[in-house]
């Protein structure tokens, strides 16, 4: 069995000023993504939840919500693309 290599990770600290200030700029708060999920149908906070909070597959989810994986699929897509426009009109 082969070995991946190392990684070495950096504090946030190490970063430069900039690329620090972009990073803190693309990160969404808590708060923010709670409000952007809760204006959503209930359907797409279950998928986003489901998938990314509790890490279901797409097969887990299905049986969850009653629905085949492919329909998972899709409500997934358009959950986050409904979430992702949400988020940047500002809600």
């Amino acid at each position: 069995m082969r070995r991946r290599p190392a990684v070495t990770l950096q504090p946030e600290s190490a970063l430069s000023g900039e690329r620090a200030e972009q990073e803190a700029e693309s990160r969404l708060s808590a708060e923010e993504l709670q409000r952007g999920l809760a204006g959503l149908p209930p359907a797409y906070q279950q998928v986003i939840v489901l998938r990314f909070v509790e890490g279901l597959s797409h097969e887990e989810v299905a049986q969850v919500m009653g629905r085949s994986a492919g329909a998972v699929r899709v409500l997934q897509y358009r959950a986050l693309a409904a979430l992702r426009r949400r988020l940047e009109k500002g809600l």
